[in-house]
């Protein structure tokens, strides 16, 4: 199951491109509800692996530290993109360029993710 759902929010994410080019919001949508919906999975599935982790004295510590970093990369994430695209570029078309870098970067790297998993058994 961790396979297919990464490697169904891979292909999700690269269905944003065309909807930003083509000005398609709902399919924009469509792709930020289902990466969205992809990692509250990988979340919810994650917290009993990371419980498992050690003793069970200190599960609820790992979870809260596991959470707690989810949270700073929620707000990292934006500080990153406000680096990578200019403050000169204003316009839509302008931001594209970086944009599709930005998201076929994330793509590959959960397609990384997917291949190593799938071959590697983790």
């Amino acid at each position: 199951m961790h396979d297919h759902c990464i490697n169904f929010i891979c292909h999700w994410h690269l269905a944003i491109i065309p909807g930003l080019e083509t000005g398609n919001y709902g399919l924009v949508l469509a792709a930020f509800f289902v990466i969205g919906t992809g990692f509250n999975f990988e979340l919810v599935a994650g917290n009993p692996m990371l419980s498992s982790l050690g003793n069970t004295e200190g599960s609820s510590s790992r979870l809260n530290i596991g959470n707690a970093l989810g949270a700073v990369a929620q707000i990292i994430a934006p500080l990153f993109i406000v680096m990578i695209v200019p403050i000169q570029v204003i316009s839509i078309e302008g931001k594209m360029p970086y944009m599709k870098g930005v998201f076929m970067v994330t793509a590959a790297v959960l397609a990384m993710a997917a291949f190593a998993s799938f071959f590697l058994k983790m």
